[in-house]
C-alpha cells in the first residue's frame, strides 16, 4: 500500500468591485468561463517569472483530472576522458489535482509536495494569477483559499503567551454553507460601500488583546472554509510568531494500492474534504 497527503483549496468567483463592463452572472455563466480556460492542458509563466504547466488528463462533466508541474533547472556534472563538463538539464516534477466545479463544492484537492511548493499559499497565488488573467476582462476574479481546521485558530490562541495582532481578509459574502451572521455582516459592509473584499485589522502593542469567541468565530469559520484567510502575531515562548492561515491547509491521508491509479486516490481525497464541508 502507498499514502500519500493531500489538500483542498475552495476557489470562489467574485465581482470585481465598479469593474465597467461587470454583469450578473449566474454560476453557470462563470463557471463555463472558468473550465473554458482551466480544463485543458497549457503552459504558462507567472509575473515573478516562473514557469508552469497544466496538463489536463481525464474531464468527467464538472470533474477533471490533472498535474499542475514546475519547471526546475538542475546542474549535473558529466565525467569526460579529459575534462568533467557541467550542464543544466530542464526537470518538470508535477503534483496531480482533481477539480470539482459543481456548484456549491467548487473544490480543488492536491497531492501535497514540499519540494515543488515549499509554501501552500504559492499554490494559491499562482492559480489566482493564471486565471485571472481570463476572469478579469469579463469584471471577476478567482480567489484560491485552502481549507482549515475549526480547531487551528483556536489552539494558536489558547497556547499563546499574548495576542498583538488579529486580522481577517474576507471575499464578498456568497460563501455556502459558512456562518449566517459572517454572511449578513459582510453582506451588510458590502450593500453600503460596493467592496469585494474587507480586511479587518485589530492590534494591541502590549499582546493584550482579547478575542471573544461569541464575536470572532463566525468570521473564523468563513475563512477556514475558503472564504478568505486569517492571521495572528502571538507571543509564544517569549517569542512574536506571525501565524497565517494561508499556511495551515488540512492534510489528508489516503492509502491505496500500487495497482490503482492515481485517480482512485484524488477521488477518495475529494470525498474525505467534502465530508468536513
Amino acid at each position: 500500500m502507498t499514502e500519500s497527503k493531500y489538500i483542498a483549496f475552495r476557489f470562489l468567483i467574485v465581482p470585481i468591485d465598479q469593474h465597467l463592463f461587470a454583469k450578473p452572472m449566474s454560476y453557470h455563466d462563470k463557471i463555463a468561463i472558468f473550465k473554458k480556460n482551466f480544463f485543458k492542458s497549457h503552459d504558462f509563466i507567472t509575473p515573478t517569472g516562473s514557469e508552469f504547466a497544466i496538463r489536463i488528463t481525464q474531464t468527467e462533466n464538472d470533474i477533471a483530472y490533472g498535474k499542475l508541474s514546475r519547471k526546475m533547472l538542475y546542474d549535473l556534472h558529466e565525467k569526460q576522458p579529459h575534462d568533467i563538463k557541467e550542464m543544466t538539464v530542464e526537470d518538470w516534477p508535477f503534483v496531480e489535482f482533481i477539480c470539482d466545479t459543481t456548484e456549491k463544492h467548487q473544490l480543488l484537492i492536491m497531492r501535497h509536495n514540499t519540494r515543488i511548493f515549499p509554501k501552500i499559499s504559492k499554490i494559491g497565488y499562482v492559480l489566482s494569477e493564471e486565471l485571472n488573467k481570463y476572469m478579469y476582462p469579463i469584471g471577476y476574479s478567482v480567489s484560491y483559499e485552502p481549507l482549515v481546521s475549526e480547531s487551528t485558530f483556536w489552539d494558536y490562541v489558547k497556547d499563546s503567551e499574548g495576542i498583538y495582532q488579529l486580522s481577517f481578509d474576507l471575499l464578498s459574502p456568497n460563501l455556502f454553507g459558512a456562518n449566517q451572521i459572517a454572511n449578513e455582516s459582510l453582506k451588510s459592509v458590502q450593500e453600503l460601500f460596493n467592496n469585494s473584499e474587507i480586511r479587518v485589522s485589530l492590534h494591541n502593542p502590549k499582546g493584550e488583546l482579547r478575542v471573544p469567541k461569541e464575536r470572532v468565530d463566525s468570521y473564523r469559520e468563513y475563512a477556514d472554509k475558503g472564504g478568505g484567510t486569517w492571521e495572528l502575531v502571538i507571543k509564544r515562548k517569549n517569542r512574536k510568531r506571525k501565524i497565517n492561515s494561508a499556511e495551515k491547509a488540512i492534510k489528508i491521508t489516503v492509502e491505496y494500492s500500487d495497482a490503482e491509479d492515481g485517480r482512485h486516490a484524488l477521488k477518495e481525497a475529494l470525498k474525505k474534504f467534502l465530508g468536513l464541508l
